[in-house]
C-alpha cells in the first residue's frame, strides 16, 4: 500500500493540462452543481460577482487561451474540479519554488489502505489517518528523521471512487531531504517506512 517516486519530474510538474482535460474540468463542474444547487459552486464562473455589471474576456496569447473575468469563484477544492485543479496549481508552483530555492531533494511517498467496493469511507480515512500520524511521531520516527535529514514536509489527501473498488483514499507526502540520497538509501528509506506503515494499519485492523 505505498510507492516511492525518488523526485518529481520536473516534466510533470509543468505539464500544461490540454483542451479535452479543460473541457472533462468543467463538465465535472456541471454535474457538481446539479447536486449542490445551494453550494457555492453552483455559482463558480456562472455568475459575476455582486456589483460588477461587465463580465469582460481575458485572452492570454501565450498560452492561446481565454477566459471570463469578474465571475464569481468558490475556491471549494472538494466541491469544485475546477477550482481543485487551480488551487492545486498554486501550491504546486509554491512547492516547486520551496524545492529550487533550498536546495532541499524532494523523495516523495503515496500511502493507501486496502479498500473494497462496500468498505465505508469514513472507516478507511480513520484508519489512513490515525496510522499516519503513529508513523510520523515517536522516538522511532525522530531517529528516521535524523537520519535521512529530514527537514520538512508537505503532505496532501486525495479521494477517488471507482465502480469496482469504492472508495480510495490516499495520502500524497513529499518529504524535503537536506541533501540527495543514494538509490541504496532509497531502499531503506521505503523499506523503514513499508514496515512501520503496514504495521501501524494492521494495528487498526488493515
Amino acid at each position: 500500500p505505498m510507492s516511492i517516486v525518488p523526485q518529481a519530474s520536473g516534466a510533470v510538474l509543468d505539464a500544461i493540462p490540454d483542451l479535452n482535460f479543460r473541457a472533462y474540468k468543467y463538465a465535472l463542474q456541471s454535474f457538481s452543481r446539479h447536486l449542490l444547487p445551494d453550494q457555492r459552486v453552483a455559482d463558480c464562473l456562472h455568475k459575476p460577482v455582486p456589483g460588477v455589471s461587465v463580465v469582460p474576456v481575458k485572452v492570454r496569447d501565450d498560452i492561446n487561451r481565454a477566459r471570463y473575468g469578474n465571475l464569481v469563484v468558490c475556491s471549494r477544492v472538494w466541491q469544485c474540479p475546477v477550482c481543485a485543479y487551480t488551487v492545486s496549481d498554486v501550491k504546486r508552483q509554491r512547492i516547486a519554488a520551496v524545492i529550487s530555492s533550498t536546495g532541499y531533494y524532494p523523495v516523495l511517498l503515496t500511502l493507501t489502505v486496502r479498500h473494497f467496493s462496500l468498505t465505508v469511507l469514513r472507516v478507511l480515512l480513520d484508519a489512513l489517518l490515525k496510522a499516519y500520524g503513529k508513523v510520523t511521531s515517536g522516538r522511532p520516527y525522530m531517529a528516521f528523521s535524523e537520519r535521512f535529514g529530514i527537514v520538512g514536509y508537505v503532505r496532501a489527501l486525495e479521494v477517488t471512487w471507482g465502480a469496482f473498488n469504492g472508495w480510495h483514499p490516499h495520502i500524497h507526502v513529499i518529504f524535503l531531504l537536506r541533501v540527495k540520497i543514494t538509490p541504496e538509501e532509497h531502499d531503506e528509506f521505503r523499506q523503514w517506512f513499508s514496515d512501520r506503515w503496514l504495521a501501524k494499519l494492521a494495528s487498526f485492523g488493515f
